[in-house]
């Protein structure tokens, strides 16, 4: 929600709480039950919209770091295997090539741990099993492989979020519209209805229905 939005959200709540409390002095307005059924649905709407928004993108955040993590320590493993078969092989090419430190696969951008992982793939593709006395087993590729296949997926899925995203705040959006209409159309005319007989309870409603920029 944008912040227009959520200070209007807030004073959503504020009237909702004021017509709860002050139920008993206008109960027999007409038409109030099902106007304040219909403004209390979309209004819970909005509420469940917004937390799934707000969880959505959290759990997304602690999944990525998680695979992230897991996609690092198998990348330093095969790593390590390369070092030392490089360094006993003396081939300084690949040595260099593939001598990543654990601080250059933990704490890098996303895209960078990828290519490098998808290097050292590479790279033990190409060595096969001639580098299995120093435990570049097919298990520990088969293991580096996976990692790397399921942090990529996650990577993608904010992006997929962006549009899930759009499209929620999109229904808000109508939502606090149609909350607007019913405030405008029905309940302010009821209230003012209320407020011949009762200037006070149409003051504190005016008061419950003012937008506070926050």
């Amino acid at each position: 929600m944008t912040k227009k939005e959520r200070n209007k959200v807030t004073m959503f709540n504020t009237v909702s709480k004021w017509l709860a409390g002050s139920k008993e002095a206008i109960i027999a307005l007409p038409n109030l039950e099902e106007t304040l059924e219909a403004f209390n649905a979309q209004l819970s709407k909005i509420t469940a919209l917004d937390s799934d928004v707000v969880s959505d993108a959290s759990g997304l955040s602690a999944d990525k770091e998680i695979l992230k993590d897991d996609l690092s320590r198998k990348s330093l493993v095969v790593t390590r295997i390369l070092k030392a078969y490089a360094t006993f092989m003396g081939n300084n090419e690949l040595l260099n090539s593939i001598d990543f430190t654990k601080s250059q696969l933990y704490y890098v951008a996303d895209q960078i741990l990828q290519s490098r992982a998808a290097l050292l793939l590479k790279t033990a593709e190409n060595i096969g099993n001639s580098a299995e006395a120093y435990g570049l087993t097919p298990a520990i590729v088969s293991e580096l492989e996976a990692a790397a296949a399921t942090f990529s997926e996650q990577v993608t899925l904010p992006r997929q979020g962006v549009i899930s995203k759009k499209d929620t705040r999109e229904q808000m959006a109508d939502l606090i519209a149609v909350i607007d209409n019913l405030l405008s159309e029905k309940l302010d005319v009821l209230m003012d209805l209320a407020g011949i007989n009762s200037p006070e309870l149409l003051n504190q409603y005016k008061a419950a229905r003012v937008i506070v920029d926050r």
